[in-house]
């Protein structure tokens, strides 16, 4: 794994969302963990109108925050979860790609 230990430095734009996005569906190649991209969503979809974003793309940077709750929710035991922190836990890459598919969708012209 290649990821920095730190928090994710680019500003709350489309195209660090698609940056990150497309960062998640490498997986353990991606220069982010899963949870660094998973804050940085967040923090995306906190204060949409302060970024001048659409509502569907805020909706997929929450879908992201939402998606890895749940699974972690249902894929993780409470055993398990003290044994790692969140910089261990990753999402299925079809994920990602599944939200790289939403992104070009709704920024086609």
């Amino acid at each position: 794994m290649v990821w920095h230990n730190h928090h994710i430095d680019l500003p709350q734009s489309l195209a660090s969302l698609v940056h990150v996005v497309a960062e998640g569906a490498k997986g353990t190649q991606s220069h982010y963990c899963h949870w660094q991209i998973i804050e940085w969503c967040a923090a995306f979809s906190v204060n949409p109108s302060a970024n001048n974003i659409d509502d569907p793309i805020v909706r997929i940077a929450d879908d992201i925050v939402v998606q890895w709750e749940l699974y972690v929710s249902t894929q993780y035991t409470l055993e398990q979860l003290d044994r790692f922190t969140p910089a261990d836990l990753v999402l299925p890459r079809g994920f990602f790609q599944n939200w790289q598919q939403q992104l070009i969708k709704v920024t086609a012209p």
